[in-house]
């Protein structure tokens, strides 16, 4: 395999990398308290890092370990339809020019799904200046909830994501309290008899009942209150741009990166199937480890839309519900329709299928009665999966579950390299010089 392959990969991989870190690293240095004095749980860039962690957590940890994953296919792509020599057996017709035109419709559609995204009206939170997150209520001068004896049921916007984050860890399902915000009109709406529920953006919670019996609200009350809270964050958003924070300047250039990423991906996945002989043929040293370092790495993108439905759940409890199929302008980066964000999932289960079942057959069959399984329990138990998912990878992570992550994409990436380690060479036959590996045959 040629060198220039693998610097060439290195240096793309190398900048989407910085770009996963950059809006964490970031994130904490302009939220956090003071920057010098690490906080965690219960500071309002952890706060935010968890709501927000299929974009502050998934991409710095799993999507690291995915890069890793993914290098080795990726060279070898490069030096098939870049480097080898014209002529040369098993040659790709007119392979440069294929490889040349498909990075550009990466690169063209990448940017224009990461303009799409950033053109929706909508502002999160994060967008906005850490003075302003961290002064202003969640109303300006307009109530949206009287309380007793002239005040607001109101909150401050770091107080509802704390909301958030406190009733996921005291409460092992969410998906109830969401709130029917936009009945059907083929149905009458009979108000009798529907329960009052705790509202995420108008009252501080707590774990003692009685405290949060006075601040329970119909769906009425608290939608009218959770519209609210959105028009402000996104007043303060476009009143003026010095309300911006500097993530939000950062957002659209990692945003792109990050598209442009998981295009990449599916390309290379879609070409490790098409092109699975040649790979053998050409490339035997490699192959046998491409298959597990892909396998590990569709593991790790597994945990995107976990964390993304996790982010639309709790997203519900603040904004509202998710109804981008009904109105239009709610579909942007920050509502998401649930189909694309499951779709990603399905991908990566299928190619995690694909690729276990090129082991043996053994292996193929426990992975169909394991896929099917898992499939049925997805099926059945949707609500309470999002909601786990809220609890350990979103808005409900404390300092055990981040550890947790941490630990698990650490090991996930140390396989890996252990892989690489352990496979490098070929087996030296005792008594006999080692063998050439197939780099040192080729260059």
């Amino acid at each position: 395999m040629s060198i220039y392959s693998k610097f060439f990969v290195f240096a793309v991989f190398s900048l989407l990398a910085i770009s996963f870190w950059a809006m964490t690293g970031v994130l904490y240095w302009e939220f956090a308290d003071d920057w010098r004095q690490p906080a965690f749980e219960g500071s309002l860039w952890f706060d935010l890092m968890t709501h927000h962690s299929h974009m502050f957590v998934f991409f710095p940890l799993f999507g690291m370990v995915a890069l890793m994953a993914f290098f080795l296919p990726a060279c070898v792509f490069v030096d098939m339809y870049f480097h080898r020599a014209r002529g040369e057996k098993n040659d790709i017709p007119f392979a440069r020019f294929r490889f040349i035109a498909g990075f550009v419709v990466i690169s063209v559609l990448s940017a224009a799904i990461a303009w799409a995204f950033n053109a929706g009206d909508e502002a999160g939170i994060w967008q906005l200046r850490a003075e302003l997150v961290r002064e202003r209520p969640t109303v300006g001068t307009a109530c949206a909830v009287p309380g007793p004896n002239g005040t607001c049921r109101r909150v401050t916007l770091p107080v509802a994501l704390e909301n958030v984050r406190k009733v996921s860890q005291h409460r092992e399902r969410l998906g109830d309290l969401k709130r029917d915000c936009r009945p059907d009109p083929l149905i009458e709406a009979d108000e009798t008899g529907k329960p009052r529920r705790f509202c995420f953006v108008t009252a501080r919670y707590s774990p003692d009942p009685r405290a949060l019996a006075p601040h329970l609200l119909d769906d009425t009350a608290c939608c009218r209150a959770m519209q609210r809270f959105e028009t402000e964050v996104r007043t303060l958003y476009q009143a003026d741009p010095g309300n911006r924070s500097l993530l939000d300047r950062l957002q659209p250039v990692t945003l792109g990166l990050k598209v442009f990423f998981l295009l990449v991906v599916l390309a290379i996945s879609i070409l490790l199937a098409a092109r699975r002989a040649r790979i053998v043929s050409d490339y035997p040293a490699f192959a046998h480890r491409i298959d597990r370092g892909v396998l590990v790495g569709t593991v790790a993108m597994l945990f995107l839309p976990f964390m993304n439905h996790a982010y639309l759940l709790s997203n519900e409890l603040l904004y509202g519900p998710n109804q981008p199929m009904i109105d239009a302008t709610g579909v942007s980066f920050y509502r998401v329709p649930y189909l694309l964000s499951g779709a990603f999932g399905v991908w990566a289960f299928i190619v995690m299928l694909y690729f276990v079942r090129r082991e043996d057959k053994e292996a193929e069959r426990t992975s169909k009665i394991i896929g099917t399984i898992l499939s049925g329990v997805f099926v059945i138990s949707y609500d309470q999966i999002v909601d786990y998912a809220v609890r350990f990878m979103g808005p409900g992570a404390g300092n055990q579950a981040m550890i947790a992550l941490v630990v698990l994409a650490a090991g996930m990436w140390l396989t890996l390299v252990w892989w690489k380690l352990a496979h490098g060479r070929p087996a030296q036959m005792p008594g006999q010089p080692a063998p050439a590996t197939q780099d040192e045959e080729r260059e």
